[in-house]
């Protein structure tokens, strides 16, 4: 599990730093889209998003 909590801290990091000079406007319609492709790219692999308890 440490290892996971890594991995997704370092991959926000990476987000922060790639839209730093975003309006928050920008990062809003980013994460909308980026939610919204993968929730279909899981969808085609019969893995909805988000997957129930």
């Amino acid at each position: 599990m440490q290892e996971l909590h890594k991995e997704l801290s370092e991959r926000s990091a990476g987000y922060a730093e790639s839209t730093k000079d975003w309006t928050d406007e920008e990062v809003e319609t980013f994460t909308r889209l980026f939610r919204r492709f993968n929730e279909g790219a899981e969808a085609r692999r019969g893995r909805p998003w988000p997957r129930k308890g």
